[in-house]
């Protein structure tokens, strides 16, 4: 089972020099003729026995114009332990755009694909400026940074012209996904439905793709699992002379609950149909808004909704997984829309487009793309 750990910063009130705190916002503006605003936030950074992941919003706006040999107005974010033994320079943002992990003499080498981002809707602050622009950004915290004690730096500099600028940040924390070894998961065989039944030897084990082959047999056999956590043979097949089992770990708790308003209690659905291996949950079509989420032992999201006739279909994962692209592979990449998602077998698919994309994965777990096919006007990424 999978087990999140959260550790969230609150960044402390502040109403000094170019910086205020205005909701979960803290904002920091040109206008008070210093050149350099800093605000640090030390943390200790837990350990565990996955590699944290630092997670945070910003943005950055400004009325600045395009002009060659000028030092924009600008904002930079910077990782450092207290003992300043590592330090990772992770973005600096200006009238330009973002530079992702910038040269960093004396730091860690960072290389832009370290430092996720996903572009997001910037808030409503005064003023309102003609270029803005704000990111989700999540960096997977490297050994040397992790179990201790460090500190984020915000650093603001301004140039003192007469254009105005800000930069926000918020919702720091880091995010640990706590991963125990995988289960112990054997094949198991008998002559009889009835038993007795007993491992099986030369099993071939895919655990990403949860697939198991073992070679054919002469006669029949009656086949199941043994392991520590809930599991099922969803299908088998004959390939050659390979048989195939294709499986998966089921939660031993899964439930929908619903409320009429994002913030209200949360109540348990009664009327549903749990369809495991298609990871999806259907009821009766509501006659009003609702909010659902899902209540599991395993970290599990709702990916995608469908109405159906009178019916309510809801598609679950328990990863979540994003496809993005970009019209230049160092972004800036945005998310996708109208991707089919197929957990089962790993695969996304989108319409065709016409123009050059790269593209990428953005989940909260390791994950990457392993091909890219074309197949009936649809991109198919095969992913891992």
């Amino acid at each position: 089972m999978l087990r999140a750990l959260f550790l969230h910063a609150v960044l402390a009130l502040c109403v000094r020099g170019g910086i205020t705190n205005e909701g979960p916002l803290t904002v920091f503006r040109t206008g008070t003729n210093e050149s350099l605003f800093t605000f640090s936030l030390p943390f200790d950074i837990p350990s565990t026995n996955a590699a944290p992941r630092l997670e945070f919003d910003f943005g950055f706006a400004t009325d600045e114009p395009a002009a060659s040999g000028t030092f924009f107005d600008s904002f930079s974010v910077t990782l450092q332990k207290t003992n300043e033994s590592a330090t990772a320079l992770l973005l600096t943002a200006d009238r330009s755009g973002v530079q992702w992990a910038p040269s960093n003499p004396g730091g860690l080498t960072l290389t832009p694909t370290d430092v996720g981002n996903a572009l997001i809707a910037f808030p409503d602050l005064n003023p309102t400026m003609t270029l803005r622009y704000a990111y989700a950004v999540s960096y997977l915290l490297p050994p040397m940074l992790t179990a201790g004690l460090a500190t984020l730096f915000f650093d603001f500099f301004d140039n003192l012209n007469q254009f105005a600028s800000l930069a926000f940040v918020r919702n720091v924390r880091i995010n640990a996904i706590l991963s125990p070894p995988p289960p112990a998961l054997f094949l198991q065989s008998s002559a009889s439905f009835a038993g007795p039944f007993a491992d099986e030897s030369g099993v071939a084990i895919d655990p990403t793709n949860k697939v198991m082959t073992l070679s054919q047999f002469g006669q029949m056999r009656f086949f199941r699992l043994r392991t520590d956590v809930t599991s099922r043979i969803n299908q088998m097949h004959i390939e050659g002379e390979q048989m195939v089992f294709q499986y998966s770990f089921q939660p031993q708790v899964l439930a929908l609950q619903s409320a009429r308003r994002v913030e209200a209690t949360y109540a348990d659905e009664t009327n549903i149909v749990l369809d495991v291996p298609g990871q999806t949950i259907s009821l009766a079509r509501p006659l009003e808004n609702r909010f659902y989420r899902l209540r599991s032992d395993a970290p599990s999201v709702i990916i995608s909704e469908q109405v159906v006739g009178n019916q309510l279909v809801l598609r679950y994962d328990f990863a979540h997984v994003l496809l993005q692209s970009s019209a230049a592979v160092n972004g800036p990449y945005a998310d996708e829309s109208g991707v089919i998602v197929e957990s089962a077998n790993r695969r996304l698919k989108i319409p065709r487009l016409g123009q050059a994309r790269f593209y990428r994965i953005r989940s909260d777990r390791a994950t990457r793309i392993t091909s890219i096919t074309i197949r009936s006007g649809q991109l198919v990424f095969h992913y891992e």
